[in-house]
């Protein structure tokens, strides 16, 4: 499904708004974390955000077991739902993989207890965590009054 190019710059322009955000990049797609869309390579793919939740944890956990309720939890938070609804979400990642990576086999089933990712290594990239360190070592001079903290007649 292609994005007509108005909407895609209206998403560009808030993306450059927002502050840093954390991307998910594994094989030749791209997961935006916080905007909650899927790339591959830079043509946006179309899921909702349901999908989006339960690829954003099993990114997140990739190679280690999630358990259904922990998925559930994600994309349906507070809601009681049938197993059933997360089965059709799961469906529809594999079938995005399946389709442009040949990526069929990339979210494995785990009989009675979840999913697991298996796909390609993800690597993330992160915002950078925001610290109180000054910046200026001027920043570190005492509040006093110089012949105070040196002993100096001034």
């Amino acid at each position: 499904m292609r994005i007509r190019p108005e909407k895609l710059a209206k998403y560009f322009r808030m993306l450059s708004s927002q502050p840093t955000v954390t991307i998910h990049r594994f094989g030749l797609f791209r997961l935006d974390a916080d905007a909650r869309i899927l790339f591959l390579g830079s043509e946006p793919i179309l899921l909702g955000q349901r999908t989006i939740a339960l690829l954003r944890l099993l990114l997140e956990r990739q190679g280690t077991p999630v358990s259904k309720d922990a998925l559930i939890e994600a994309a349906w938070p507070g809601l009681t739902i049938e197993a059933s609804n997360l089965t059709v979400q799961i469906a529809a990642l594999r079938r995005v993989f399946k389709e442009r990576a040949g990526g069929a086999s990339w979210i494995e089933t785990l009989p009675r207890r979840g999913y697991r990712y298996v796909g390609p290594a993800v690597a993330t990239d992160r915002p950078p965590a925001k610290t109180n360190v000054p910046r200026s070592p001027a920043l570190l001079l005492p509040d006093s009054h110089p012949s105070r903290c040196f002993g100096s007649q001034i």
